[in-house]
This record gives structure tokens, C-alpha cells and sequence, in this order.
């Protein structure tokens, strides 16, 4: 008994030196941290030209057939005995085009250019031309594959123009470079042809936007 009364006292010295030890151990939290930068997806258009933009210049025709869907082109020409008569307006507001047709008339035809030109820092790709009328309600869309479309500017259920895009959908564009001349834009044109129902003594208008996807989730139209 008396070696067993011994021990005791040892056994209960040992766990105290554990406990001592455990909590006397030094610890430190070592934190990581990081910093997350996103690219700017920007376009805004430049370069607005059109084929009959100024007064003084005289009038283009198109044949009263006019573009065919999925055309590549269609017949136009200036005829001997040409007048000025209508005119084209194009003008750029919230980086959207609007265009304004006057005093135009049946087989009218014009063509208009611009160059959408990457702000950003993140290249994208042309996706969709989406057609609004004056009071910003969409009428028609146009993508790669698809580039014909009809537009009704004064809600009769009748096609007033039609229009032909030439070229561009689905081209990458990359941010522009001070260091590369050129660098940053693409040049975009379409055909705009009056048809036979456009209706008398009214101003055509209508607007364009462009919807431009980053570079990496373009998902091209079916064939």
C-alpha cells in the first residue's frame, strides 16, 4: 500500500506537465491574401458615313426587286438624269446609330458605313444588329447567317425598307493599341433600299445596336 500511495502523487505531477505543455504552446495565423481585376467590355461606333449623307448629292436607285434573303449584294446604280432629291442622316447617340431617311421614295437606295471600336480591355466578337423603330420597340434582328431583314417603320404590317448587312458578323475585335495604327476597329456597311409600300410625306427613322460578346463565349449561329 504504501508504494501504490507513492505513485500517486507522480502520476498526478506527470498530467499536470502535459496540461503546462499544451497550453503553454505559442501559435500563429499566417492569412493570404488576394486581389481580383475584371476587364471592361466597351464598344461605341465611329466613322458614320453614308452613300447620300450631304446636300448636293445626288440620288442612288435600286431595282424594284430589291436584295433577295441571304443575298450577297444587290443591283444599284445612279441613272443618267439623277436628282437630289432624298437624303440619308446618320447620327450616333448612347452608342447607337440612327438613321433618318428623307424625302425618300419607292427604289431609293443608300449605304451606310461605320466602325464599332473596342474601348475595353477585353476583345469581343460582333454578334447581333438588333433594328429598333422610332419608338425604340424592336423590329427586326440580323446576325451571321441571317444578315437580310425587312423593317415596318409606321405600323401599317407592311415592310417599308429593306436592308442587306455586307459584312463583319462574328469578327474578333481587340482593344485598341496606340502603338498599332488601325488597331481596335472593324468597318461595317449595309445596303438600305425603299420599297414600293414606304408611305407618303413621312420621315423614315430608325436605330441599330450592335450586341458585342466577350471573345470567349461567342456561340456561332447554326448553319
Amino acid at each position: 500500500m504504501k508504494t501504490k500511495v507513492a505513485m500517486f502523487p507522480a502520476a498526478i505531477a506527470v498530467a499536470l506537465l502535459a496540461m503546462a505543455m499544451a497550453y503553454g504552446l505559442w501559435y500563429q495565423t499566417l492569412t493570404v491574401e488576394g486581389e481580383v481585376e475584371t476587364g471592361r467590355l466597351e464598344v461605341c461606333i465611329t466613322g458614320v458615313s453614308a452613300l447620300d449623307m450631304d446636300i448636293g448629292s445626288l440620288d442612288w436607285t435600286s431595282s424594284p426587286r430589291g436584295f433577295l434573303p441571304n443575298a450577297t449584294g444587290g443591283d444599284y446604280w445612279r441613272i443618267p438624269d439623277a436628282k437630289d432629291v432624298g437624303r440619308t442622316i446618320v447620327e450616333v447617340r448612347n452608342c447607337s446609330l440612327y438613321i433618318t431617311l428623307q424625302n425618300v421614295y419607292p427604289c431609293y437606295f443608300t449605304d451606310v458605313t461605320f466602325k464599332p471600336f473596342n474601348t475595353g480591355t477585353l476583345p469581343w466578337i460582333i454578334d447581333t444588329a438588333v433594328f429598333k423603330d422610332n419608338n425604340g420597340d424592336v423590329n427586326a434582328t440580323a446576325r451571321k447567317g441571317t444578315p437580310y431583314v425587312m423593317l415596318d417603320l409606321n405600323d401599317d404590317h407592311n415592310a417599308d425598307i429593306e436592308i442587306l448587312w455586307l459584312d463583319n458578323f462574328g469578327t474578333q475585335v481587340h482593344p485598341y493599341d496606340p502603338n498599332v495604327p488601325g488597331s481596335g476597329r472593324v468597318e461595317i456597311s449595309f445596303y438600305i433600299h425603299v420599297l414600293q409600300e414606304a408611305p407618303q410625306g413621312a420621315t423614315l427613322t430608325f436605330s441599330i445596336e450592335l450586341t458585342v460578346v466577350q471573345w470567349n463565349e461567342y456561340i456561332p449561329p447554326p448553319k
